[in-house]
């Protein structure tokens, strides 16, 4: 606790005590003096985790003090790998470093940063750039992109943020590290954060690239889109071949292609067998996959 005093007399870092004492006594003290919030052992890492990403990203974006003292409350602020754009207040700084663009310049990066991954040709960034009409506009238009990747590009001859697509137009790339880019913003502000069935995927391909005799996918499927779910199902053999596969799953229609089930109740071994066998049997699995059924069929 005495560190923590010391911390808040110079710095608002996010502070978050873990500690085997439960009591309210002990957490009401713990927040008194300074922390921002409190985990008693046993904890889930899951939630553990997300608490962190939630102080991290409170400080970060919201309560953070800048080095004149005013906090960013209040602000937009865009973030593309090192690129930081305050629209606020009109400031573009990368890789920490404050630079300057001129009024078209700035214009541009925020069309670009506000869509990342999205493909402008030059008559559209004019159009909304200059908010008019323009006709045989691509020279313009280059010789804009150039002068902005002087400024925020290591090496403008390869670029890693505005990025050519011949033919088409200009993006800005969302992942400028590529396949280096952290998943997650919990260890690097610039990392990626996925969606729930893009996390599924990725937690999916690291099972099996590790090639473990052993697969255990605990609902792999649960955030999936239809379509998704479906390709998974069909290719599941093929992704598991050699190896002995335990699929967990709440979804009786994901079971169909599993060569055994068993069916749990009250933490018990409810049943066993094949699909087919426990529809035969008219039994709890029955039960259960009529229910879901329904859903599906007319």
């Amino acid at each position: 606790l005495s560190a923590i005093l010391k911390i808040r007399e110079k710095n608002n870092i996010p502070i978050i005590i873990l500690s085997a004492k439960s009591e309210d006594t002990d957490k009401v003290l713990g927040l008194s003096m300074g922390a921002d919030d409190y985990v008693s052992k046993p904890y889930n890492p899951m939630e553990l985790t997300a608490r962190v990403k939630a102080s991290l990203r409170r400080y970060l974006r919201l309560g953070a003090i800048s080095g004149a003292g005013q906090e960013m409350n209040g602000d937009e602020v865009l973030v593309i790998g090192g690129l930081e754009l305050n629209t606020s207040q009109k400031k573009l700084s990368v890789d920490g470093e404050e630079t300057r663009l001129t009024a078209t310049e700035y214009k541009i990066l925020e069309l670009l940063m506000r869509n990342p991954g999205r493909i402008f040709s030059a008559e559209e960034i004019y159009r909304r750039v200059w908010n008019e009409e323009g006709y045989a506009v691509e020279n313009t238009v280059m010789v804009h992109i150039r002068h902005i990747r002087e400024k925020i590009e290591i090496n403008p001859k390869e670029p890693r943020y505005v990025k050519v697509v011949w033919g088409l137009g200009y993006k800005l790339d969302s992942l400028p590290k590529g396949i280096h880019t952290h998943v997650t913003k919990l260890f690097e502000e610039d990392g990626f954060e996925p969606s729930g069935g893009e996390g599924q995927k990725i937690a999916l391909a690291r099972a099996l690239y590790r090639d473990a005799p052993v697969v255990v996918l605990d609902e792999p499927t649960a955030a999936l889109d239809p379509r998704a779910e479906y390709q998974l199902y069909q290719q599941f053999d093929k992704l598991v071949a050699g190896k002995s596969a335990v699929y967990i799953s709440h979804r009786l229609s994901a079971t169909r292609f599993c060569e055994n089930i068993a069916v749990f109740s009250n933490g018990r071994l409810a049943e066993y067998g094949s699909h087919q066998d426990l529809l035969e049997q008219k039994g709890l699995y029955a039960e259960l996959f009529d229910m879901q059924a329904q859903y599906y069929v007319d």
